[in-house]
């Protein structure tokens, strides 16, 4: 087995949360797409 590194660039507010009110704070139709395919294969 091969040792990977990932890293992650994340933007949460202090509290540690990266929505409001449930939802995402953007709307990238974009990312939306490639989220939606990344969970369908989980």
């Amino acid at each position: 087995m091969h040792n990977q590194k990932i890293s992650f660039i994340v933007a949460v507010a202090q509290n540690g949360v990266i929505g409001r009110e449930g939802q995402l704070p953007w709307r990238l139709s974009t990312d939306l797409k490639c989220q939606a395919a990344l969970w369908a294969i989980a």
